[in-house]
């Protein structure tokens, strides 16, 4: 009997065996235990990723943390980059369970080769050509797995990678909401700050508006009473001119009044000036003169009674009459 065989990391078995030792039912016995053996804790290297997982599950929960348009970036980049991890552990559980089967079947091929080489029995050539073939698809697995390793590897980094260029994005728009709520929080102090001067203003121009008002309600009266004025004195005035006599002051209270008339004379403009004291000496008599008349006048208008004078209907001689009445009432 000759055989030889060697392994490659506990993964990879080359068996050679003479054909007196191919038995038929093992054939069978290796295909039922393919598919009826699966178990993944059993060899190295071969272990579920868990710590993928929680890695996986802190990129998301730093994810939910973003808001705005650094969350939907967010939300995207990693959805894929998780859809990508979960593809690839799907494909290395499956690839990780054929593998596990197949070194069950190995190793009971290797039990039963042992039985087989210790009975010095020939092993049978088609028997041979399975086994070939299960260790050529245990070391394609090996391959495969490990190439899945990578992958998961790199999509870890690359998770990685976008997390951290995702938290700085986040931190940019983070300082851009606070710039703009900053922004915000200015403006609407600024308006309000415009808001009181407008106010302010507006204050001071109605006060100025009804301070106008009242000013212009004072000048309208001062100028209509200039106006009566004027009108008086343009009254006066052409009474004065017209050479009429008339009363100066016509509204006033008091008893006695200033009559005034006025006397035209023609004359030559040069002669005014000498001939002036003249006419004002002139109008001094004549108002001397107008005095006495006046006097004179009134002295006629007045109507004597006897009242006032001594006789019989002198008040001396009505109180005689007066007392003796009330001396003797029965007379």
């Amino acid at each position: 009997m000759d055989f030889s065989h060697h392994t490659d990391d506990k993964h990879t078995l080359a068996v050679d065996f003479p054909s007196a030792f191919m038995d038929t039912s093992l054939k069978n016995n290796a295909t039922n235990n393919f598919s009826e053996h699966v178990d993944a804790g059993d060899h190295q290297g071969v272990n579920p990723v868990t710590d993928d997982k929680s890695d996986t599950k802190d990129c998301e929960d730093d994810a939910d943390n973003l808001d705005g348009l650094g969350a939907d970036l967010v939300t995207f980049e990693t959805t894929i980059e998780h859809e990508r991890i979960a593809e690839l552990e799907a494909k290395l559980s499956t690839e990780q369970a054929l593998a596990d089967e197949s070194f069950k079947i190995i190793e009971d091929l290797r039990r039963r080769i042992a039985v087989k080489s210790a009975t010095n029995t020939m092993i049978d050539p088609d028997f041979v050509a399975v086994l070939d073939s299960l260790f050529a698809k245990d070391r394609h697995l090996v391959n495969e797995n490990k190439r899945l390793r990578e992958d998961l590897q790199n999509a870890k980094r690359q998770v990685t990678l976008l997390s951290d260029d995702n938290e700085g994005k986040a931190r940019k728009i983070r300082g851009a909401h606070k710039k703009a709520q900053n922004a915000r929080d200015m403006a609407v102090k600024e308006e309000e700050k415009a808001k009181e001067a407008v106010n302010q203003r507006n204050q001071s121009l109605k006060q100025q508006q009804q301070q106008q008002k009242k000013n212009m309600n004072a000048s309208l009266a001062e100028v209509a009473s200039h106006k009566k004025m004027v009108q008086t004195l343009e009254s006066d005035l052409l009474t004065a001119w017209s050479g009429h006599p008339y009363l100066k002051d016509k509204t006033a209270t008091t008893e006695d009044e200033i009559a005034s008339f006025s006397i035209s004379l023609k004359i030559r403009r040069k002669d005014f000036p000498p001939f002036k004291h003249i006419l004002v000496n002139s109008q001094a008599k004549m108002t001397a003169e107008l005095e006495d008349q006046y006097h004179d006048w009134k002295e006629r208008q007045q109507c004597v009674t006897g009242y006032e004078h001594d006789g019989q209907r002198s008040s001396r001689g009505l109180q005689v009459v007066a007392q003796h009445a009330m001396q003797n009432p029965r007379s």
